[in-house]
């Protein structure tokens, strides 16, 4: 059966044949819509609606649902389609950063966690696959987030009027019945908007804490921004984002707005400009900010969760680079925890664990799943911030799968055109006007050159 996309051979240009005309000329059909949408909100699931449960694994760790599930959805396109691809540059790299991975573990002499080895591989696997779809799907696929983002917001809402008018403690509870086994561990499920207050910071029911409340709301924020402009939509997101307390969301907001600003149209940009000027007012009326403000020299504080998640990573970074062997080795797969304790930043993680040249062949197969092939730049910026400031560490499924689903697993692409028929002479005009009988090839293996196409892959980027 191959692999590839019926797209994967098609030159770039711009996407303007609409779904409709697509699924008559059996480029792209509804069953094959079907699949690409069912698999989107099938992953969508495990990344946000069994976020905090998993499969245990050993030594007390769990596995996030959120991974086998990865695998079910690309399975699901795989059998339904038959046209998922792999990007052959993304083999390229990701063979390069686990041979590299393995040998760095292997040759050391130093101990190491085979199984975490194993569990990072397993976990960043699934960027080398990509199925093409109509920008039409992609937009849809966005929808849903934002539906879904919509629906953490209300979660917020409600756990402020319980905690209000009763106490956080009557807040549903997922942990109240599920097996402590089966929870993800080492995070903060109930966090106090200020240290010594009685109300908390919402978890949205679902999710692992506030900072992912805050962040997804915030990713949502991101996309109506792109490819809607919604006002109503806004205002929600940005009021769910606020009703959070959680500065990270916000953070990625702020460092997005110089991408955002200068590709909006008139309309969505007076739309954006009315919803902060309304997010100044609220924050300043209804105390959020004097909420807030308080945080903003918390970095400064050891035992604070803004120093350990923006400083202590960078000095640990920094002690390990003083190494002389920085350059090829590392701490050892899963040994982070015990040289340098907590560290969130991914790039900590994969140069401590596994040095310097190893970290480097990470972050160029990372990037390239992001913004190669015709990935779409503004939501590539906001994962990669996302990813690699604000989410957590290198090994948490959750954190990877979240740019899967908005950056490496869709890809929009073009229909291949059919060939025109040059008039003979002597034809008749009606017979040189008849579109050509030739018949459409089917999928080619991956890397295969499409008759009359360049081998480059068919993406375009939604700006």
């Amino acid at each position: 059966m191959a692999l590839a996309s019926r797209f994967s051979g098609e030159p770039i240009r711009p996407a303007t044949k609409p779904l409709n005309t697509l699924r008559r000329s059996g480029l792209f059909t509804s069953a094959q819509q079907s699949a690409a949408v069912l698999a989107g909100v099938l992953l969508l699931m495990g990344l946000l609606l069994l976020q905090k449960f998993g499969v245990p694994f050993s030594n007390d760790e769990v596995v996030q649902f959120c991974l086998p599930i990865a695998y079910i959805s690309i399975a699901l396109i795989v059998v339904l389609t038959q046209k998922i691809g792999v990007d052959p540059r993304r083999i390229l790299f990701f063979l390069i950063f686990s041979i590299l991975a393995i040998a760095t573990n292997m040759l050391s002499g130093r101990p190491y966690s085979a199984l975490s080895l194993a569990y990072v591989l397993a976990i960043y696997f699934p960027f080398v696959f990509r199925f093409f779809i109509p920008v039409t799907v992609y937009k849809r696929l966005m929808d849903i987030y934002v539906l879904a983002a919509l629906a953490i917001v209300a979660l917020v809402i409600i756990e402020h009027l319980i905690q209000l008018s009763s106490s956080y403690a009557a807040w549903p509870s997922l942990e109240k019945i599920v097996p402590s086994q089966f929870l993800v561990g080492d995070y903060n499920y109930v966090q106090p908007i200020q240290y010594g207050s009685r109300l908390m910071k919402p978890n949205a029911v679902f999710l692992l804490e506030a900072s992912f409340v805050s962040q997804y709301i915030a990713i949502g924020l991101i996309v109506e921004l792109i490819f809607f402009g919604r006002m109503w939509r806004l205002l929600i997101l940005t009021a769910g984002l606020l009703l959070s307390f959680g500065g990270t969301g916000l953070l990625l907001v702020i460092a997005c707005a110089p991408f955002l600003v200068f590709r909006m149209s008139p309309r969505v940009m007076l739309v954006a400009l009315a919803v902060l000027l309304f997010t100044g007012f609220a924050a300043v009326q209804f105390g959020w900010y004097t909420q807030v403000s308080h945080r903003m020299n918390e970095y400064q504080l050891a035992t604070s969760s803004a120093h350990e998640r923006f400083v202590s990573p960078a000095n640990a970074l920094l002690d390990f680079l003083q190494r002389p062997d920085a350059l090829y080795s590392g701490a050892g797969a899963g040994q982070i925890e015990t040289s340098y304790g907590e560290a969130f930043w991914p790039v900590t993680k994969v140069t401590i664990e596994y040095g310097v040249l190893t970290s480097v062949a990470f972050y160029v197969f990372f990037i390239y799943s992001l913004f190669g092939d015709g990935g779409h730049l503004r939501m590539g910026f906001a994962l990669f911030l996302f990813y690699n400031f604000l989410s957590g560490s290198f090994a948490v499924p959750v954190n990877a799968l979240t740019c899967v689903f908005f950056c490496t697993l869709f890809r929009v692409a073009n229909p291949p055109q059919p060939p025109r028929r040059v008039r003979r002479p002597g034809a008749s005009p009606r017979a040189a006007q008849e579109p050509s009988a030739a018949v459409e090839p089917g999928p080619a293996p991956v890397g295969a050159e499409v008759s009359g196409a360049t081998p480059s892959a068919v993406s375009v980027d939604l700006k």
